[in-house]
């Protein structure tokens, strides 16, 4: 419901795999030859929030008519508290701490994920060359992004294009993360993604 961006219902988790998707699953996310978008949501969203946020930010840009917004969704949710408040005596400082040291640690699991979205590229491009691959990193959704870039392109010799736009929205990282030195922070980003 385009008029509650919490509205939807999860009515199963299918297709289940441990550090990649499953063939058919792939297969499945590319067949359309659309255009993938990839989101990470911010703080406080729990992996149910996280997931109707997905498809609700789905919706939002299908609706708008323009053409290609017409997305498949493909989407990494960290390990969110999904509380605004810490359980007291602890307030916002506490729970939003608690998040950040949630997304930063999911470094590992995100450059799988990034690992997943070559893989998706690749087959999307082949199936339709002009199909484009949109990153959308939600507020500190950048922190666990920033995690993940650090720790794939350490591990890639030499890192390919993932993204052909990446869009970091209302983006929770600090100020220098494009400076940091030795591929540090989001400092690689742009070796992943055409535009930023």
């Amino acid at each position: 419901n385009l008029a509650d961006a919490d509205s939807g219902t999860i009515t199963a988790v299918e297709h289940r795999a441990a550090g990649a998707f499953l063939p058919d699953t792939r297969n499945r996310i590319v067949q359309g030859g659309r255009n993938i978008l990839v989101f990470t949501h911010g703080f406080a969203n729990a992996f149910d929030s996280a997931i109707k946020r997905a498809v609700y930010n789905r919706a939002w840009f299908a609706a708008s008519g323009v053409t290609g917004a017409e997305t498949t969704m493909v989407t990494f949710s960290w390990p969110s508290e999904g509380a605004v408040v810490a359980v007291p005596p602890h307030f916002l400082g506490d729970a939003y701490r608690a998040d950040q040291a949630r997304a930063g640690a999911s470094g590992y699991h995100l450059s799988l994920f990034l690992a997943e979205i070559g893989v998706l590229r690749t087959m999307l491009k082949q199936r339709n060359p002009a199909a484009r691959v949109i990153l959308l990193a939600h507020s500190m959704g950048n922190y666990a992004l920033q995690a993940g870039v650090q720790s794939y392109c350490t591990t890639q010799p030499q890192p390919a294009v993932l993204f052909d736009d990446a869009v970091l929205a209302a983006a929770d990282e600090v100020e220098t993360s494009f400076e940091t030195p030795g591929g540090g922070r989001l400092s690689a980003l742009p070796s992943i993604a055409t535009r930023i």
